[in-house]
């Protein structure tokens, strides 16, 4: 009888025992699974703010490349100040054109080419008013005389390599005499060539 007790009373603590062991099985179970979503979500944390700050600082990168970039593009294209001015300066102004120009035909003209003006039956007195418009004009060594023989027509004859020169020469001269025309001095005929430019005024 004792003996049946005794079995009895340790079947009943087995059966205790195993009924105090599942919850506590059960409570550890989900506390490890809590504890692994907690883990997972602290490193997924992590993660997101790791990546939100690495794409900031990645956006900031690039737009101070871009600033960078067109900045040297606009210091390629916009000369300075100084250069600015020194290219407005280096460029001839429309006066150093005109003064260059001047000079060129100061040149071309010649003033201090030996020139005659001959009267070959103009009026008396013609040669020397034709004289004193070529000194007013700038001519140093202008000459009256007259000719031998009369002439028809107003010419200026030049010598060899003096064209240019007696086209100058022509255009003061047709101011008084439009039909004045230009012509080589004649080598059979010393009166055109008395002087490198020689004007007969003929009638």
């Amino acid at each position: 009888m004792q003996e049946l007790s005794s079995e009895v009373r340790e079947e009943s603590v087995e059966q205790e025992t195993k009924h105090d062991t599942a919850p506590r099985s059960r409570e550890s179970f989900f506390g490890a699974m809590l504890f692994f979503f907690m883990i997972l979500f602290v490193l997924s944390s992590v993660a997101f703010i790791g990546w939100g700050v690495y794409s900031q600082w990645e956006k900031n990168r690039l737009n101070r490349e871009k600033i960078s970039v067109a900045s040297l593009s606009t210091e390629e294209i916009t000369l300075p100040k100084n250069q600015e001015e020194r290219a407005v300066d280096d460029t001839p102004s429309q006066e150093a054109i005109k003064k260059d120009d001047k000079k060129e035909e100061v040149v071309a003209k010649n003033y201090t080419v030996a020139v005659s003006v001959l009267n070959g039956g103009a009026p008396k007195g013609s040669a020397g008013v034709m004289a004193s418009i070529l000194k007013e004009s700038g001519y140093l060594s202008v000459t009256p005389s007259n000719t031998i023989k009369d002439y028809v027509g107003v010419v200026v004859y030049y010598a060899d390599t003096f064209e240019k020169q007696a086209e100058y020469v022509k255009e003061i001269l047709v101011k008084k005499y439009p039909q004045a025309k230009i012509m080589s001095a004649d080598t059979k005929n010393k009166e055109t060539s008395v002087s490198p430019i020689t004007i007969i005024l003929g009638k």
